[in-house]
């Protein structure tokens, strides 16, 4: 089943959604090659961009998180981490030839995006519409 963008995973901050906008295309590309016969070097490919950008858009989030003094900041990057780290880790066993169910991938990505964006993402969408509320950051279009 796709992921289909509602504004429930609306962090606030036009940047960061039309990243989470992006991850959520590369994670249905991955849901369509699974579907196609002998869609090895797809999967692959798919799954190296849908690496590289989350480096980039947890980099990004980070950056944003540290700008407003967000506390969780360090507990928010480490779980960022460890699903880079995840996937990483399945691309290096793809390319040694190795079995990895990429069907068990696509569903971990799923239930990974879904359940960070509604739980972590919103504590510091919070933070971040209390304190521009309140006057103490200013204008967040231009991060990242």
């Amino acid at each position: 089943m796709s992921i289909v963008w509602s504004d429930e995973y609306s962090v606030g901050v036009e940047k960061i959604d039309a990243q989470h906008k992006q991850i959520i295309d590369m994670i249905n590309l991955l849901q369509d090659a699974l579907a196609k016969k002998d869609a090895s070097a797809e999967i692959k490919r798919v799954l190296v961009s849908l690496a590289e950008y989350t480096q980039t858009h947890f980099g990004c989030e980070e950056r944003l998180m540290t700008l407003v003094g967000y506390p969780a900041v360090e507990a928010h990057a480490r779980k960022h981490a460890k699903l880079t780290s995840d996937l990483l880790c399945v691309l290096m066993r793809l390319k040694r030839g190795e079995d990895v169910s990429v069907r068990q991938l696509f569903n971990l990505l799923r239930t990974w995006f879904t359940t960070h964006v509604e739980r972590e993402d919103m504590r510091y969408s919070e933070w971040i519409r209390e304190h521009q509320a309140s006057g103490h950051i200013g204008d967040l279009t231009n991060v990242c």
